[in-house]
């Protein structure tokens, strides 16, 4: 049998990690669109990023800007270098009951980086456990959108017993 205070202390929790929760996704969003500027300014259309985890471990493999975007396919010509510019990005952390934020000048390429762990968080947490995922994130600067294609690992088994 649980008492009141137990159950309150985890209620007042569970409100204060929802909270937090909704304010992650519009940090993520806020953070989405100060990376999309910084892009546009640099003349960038198209950034892939490719990511890969398993076994309690999990990375970002890959990023890949472009110049131009193929109308027909999407897909990103003209690679080039990430700018070598700052962004104003907003952290954000959860402890005990509470949540807070700070706001960092990063790398464009590291805040891309950060977002995408946001995202993956956001969407699939835990990515990265057991037999993991893999995916590509596709950020289209004209649109101002960010895409997620995910792939989840798992191992499957089927039992099958008998008696005649």
């Amino acid at each position: 049998m649980t008492d009141d205070s137990s159950r309150n202390d985890f209620n007042t929790f569970m409100a204060a990690y929802d909270k937090d929760r909704k304010a992650r996704a519009k940090t993520n969003l806020a953070n989405q669109y100060a990376i999309i500027d910084a892009l546009h300014q640099a003349g960038i259309a198209l950034v892939t990023v490719t990511f890969d985890g398993e076994g309690d471990s999990g990375q970002i493999e890959d990023i890949k800007a472009f110049a131009h975007v193929q109308a027909d396919t999407g897909i990103g010509t003209d690679p080039q270098p990430l700018p070598n510019k700052l962004v104003k990005y907003c952290e954000q952390s959860f402890r005990g009951h509470k949540s807070s934020k700070s706001i960092k000048d990063k790398s464009l390429a590291e805040a891309i980086e950060d977002l995408c762990y946001a995202l993956l968080e956001q969407k699939h947490g835990g990515w990265e456990n057991n037999e993991g995922a893999f995916g590509e994130f596709t950020i289209e600067v004209e649109e101002r959108r960010v895409r997620l294609e995910f792939d989840a690992r798992f191992t499957d088994t089927v039992h099958s017993e008998y008696c005649f």
